[in-house]
């Protein structure tokens, strides 16, 4: 089927129209003292809603005559999700991953941000997921290291052109759930979900809040198990000053309190399973929060090794990276 520029203009022209209904609906659930996660939620989905359906169309033609994220094979093995967490550099665990991998028979899926350190590591990851829409991620693909690998993508159809232009490796597609999260996990679909996947053909994920999240739960529809988190740590590890944080700005903005105070409100300090003192935030726990759901729903099988991570609890088994190697292997 060949479809016009115009139809695809067209097409996606309907769903930005459609775009100020859902953040009206979304805003007006955030008027009782919305949170700063609520608020940077609602501020991304009104601010970028433009960009992610320009994308859209961009990428239209190649997304319908593409795979969906359905279509790739069935995943054996156990699959080692690596995100962009602090744990992966502090304890080396890509050089883990890489001595382990052939003797698991793991499957290895990475954030966009930690594919060229795979490489560098010289880990070949088997895919790469991206779900930011902004033109910076094409700095992430940015390397004659994956011009020459065999690693294939996993990419939001939202992904900016930019990215899509750079790699030339063999790509799968999703749309992400852009009203409401937890609508999906509980089986509901909201209008604006339900015609981007009209209109693109691809399967829809929930968002989850971050990229990590999004690769352990399309990993999980590929029907493998364990799942192996790694570097998704939601927390900034053993990090003494918050206002080195990413959303310290965010929150003294919000709130308008001392730096005492802010931290009080914003912040708190967890002892993990693994030991150390972490610090993590409002937002992080907000992500957590989906994450702790998804892995309710799912009953997903998620083996996390980060020693920095806060995700632990039901149906969450924590260990060290060896340990759990050497348990898998028996």
């Amino acid at each position: 089927m060949i479809i016009s520029k115009a139809f695809v203009i067209a097409s996606c022209s309907v769903l930005k129209n459609t775009f100020p209904i859902s953040i009206l609906r979304i805003a007006s659930s955030y008027i009782l003292m919305p949170s700063v996660a609520d608020e940077i939620s609602a501020y991304t989905l009104f601010h970028k809603e433009q960009l992610w359906m320009d994308n859209i169309a961009e990428n239209l033609v190649e997304i319908r005559g593409g795979r969906g994220c359905n279509e790739m094979l069935k995943l054996t093995g156990p699959i080692v999700i690596v995100g962009a967490g602090p744990s992966v550099e502090r304890f080396k665990l890509l050089d883990s991953i890489k001595k382990d991998k052939d003797a698991l028979g793991a499957t290895i899926v990475t954030t966009d941000k930690m594919l060229i350190p795979c490489l560098e590591a010289n880990l070949m990851p088997d895919y790469v997921v991206t779900v930011d829409g902004s033109p910076i991620i094409e700095k992430f693909y940015d390397s004659k290291l994956i011009d020459t690998s065999l690693v294939k993508a996993i990419l939001a159809t939202h992904t900016h052109p930019s990215v899509i232009k750079r790699f030339k490796g063999d790509k799968y597609w999703f749309n992400v759930a852009y009203e409401s999260e937890r609508n999906l996990l509980d089986g509901s679909l909201p209008h604006i979900d339900r015609a981007v996947h009209w209109l693109t053909k691809k399967p829809i994920c929930p968002g989850l809040g971050n990229a990590g999240a999004i690769a352990w739960s399309l990993a999980g529809s590929a029907g493998a198990s364990p799942i192996v988190i790694c570097g998704l740590d939601y927390s900034y590890g053993t990090e003494l000053d918050a206002k080195k944080t990413l959303y310290w700005g965010a929150y003294k903005n919000k709130y308008g309190l001392s730096d005492a105070e802010t931290f009080d409100k914003c912040y708190r300090r967890e002892l993990n399973p693994w030991g150390h003192d972490v610090l993590t935030d409002e937002i992080w726990d907000h992500y957590k929060g989906f994450f702790f759901q998804a892995v309710k729903t799912t009953k997903i099988h998620t083996v996390n090794v980060s020693p920095y991570s806060i995700l632990h609890g039901t149906n969450i088994e924590t260990r060290n990276w060896d340990g759990w190697v050497k348990t898998f292997t028996k």
